[in-house]
């Protein structure tokens, strides 16, 4: 990774870094989140629409059927944890990951990891 971003109080996106790819010059408009990968990045939008820019991605929604909850960007693909906890990608690795309850996921070059809420499976 050769870029990084942060979300700034009145929600904006500040990148800096390398920009070759158009992955550090963020869209206007206000996001809750943002995650960058190496060539990409994606913002979760406060309605909870993600949109992604950079590397093959310049002004593209998901294809994310519905909301996320949240995101994660890795190096070739990126995924979103959905309302009901499902993990689903797009990119390199797209498709479904995990048809299980999540609250976050990670990505990586060549994986996707999923935090799940270990409390409902307590005694």
């Amino acid at each position: 990774m050769f870029h990084t971003c942060g979300l700034k109080t009145d929600g904006a996106i500040a990148c800096w870094g390398l920009d070759e790819q158009g992955e550090a010059s963020p869209p206007e408009g206000e996001f809750s989140y943002v995650s960058a990968g190496r060539q990409r990045t994606c913002g979760l939008k406060p309605d909870n629409s993600v949109l992604c820019w950079g590397y093959r991605m310049n002004g593209v929604i998901s294809p994310l059927q519905g909301d996320v909850t949240s995101i994660s960007v890795g190096e070739a693909h990126a995924c979103g944890v959905t309302p009901d906890g499902y993990v689903t990608c797009w990119g390199t690795h797209a498709g479904i990951v995990a048809p299980q309850e999540f609250t976050s996921a990670v990505t990586g070059v060549h994986y996707t990891c999923g935090r799940k809420n270990w409390d409902d499976y307590s005694s």
